[in-house]
């Protein structure tokens, strides 16, 4: 199973500022972004949680793939920044923990 393992501040409203590890595996990503596999076979492609997240009906624009340097690779093809993108899919993963995976 590929992780990566990011640290982010998630604001939480009751207690200001949270730092909290999150674990990132594939299943993970695939999961709380509900991916389906590419056309091609190679990676996923999912909903982005920084823009996508809105209840609108979007195309799913991030490709979720294991990389070769790190383990989880995560791209959005409509611009959003890597930046904005772990910490957003970090806080889902992290949102969702207590539920489990199928």
């Amino acid at each position: 199973m590929s992780t990566s393992s990011y640290s982010a501040y998630f604001t939480n409203p009751s207690l200001a500022v949270v730092s909290k590890t999150v674990t990132v595996t594939i299943e993970a990503a695939v999961h709380v972004t509900q991916a389906q596999r590419e056309w091609n076979g190679k990676g996923w492609r999912g909903y982005c949680p920084c823009h996508e997240d809105d209840g609108e009906q979007h195309n799913p624009s991030l490709s979720i793939n294991v990389g070769t340097t790190q383990p989880v690779v995560v791209f959005c093809w409509a611009g959003c920044k890597n930046e904005d993108v772990w910490p957003a899919l970090c806080q889902k993963i992290g949102d969702s923990d207590s539920r489990p995976l199928r």
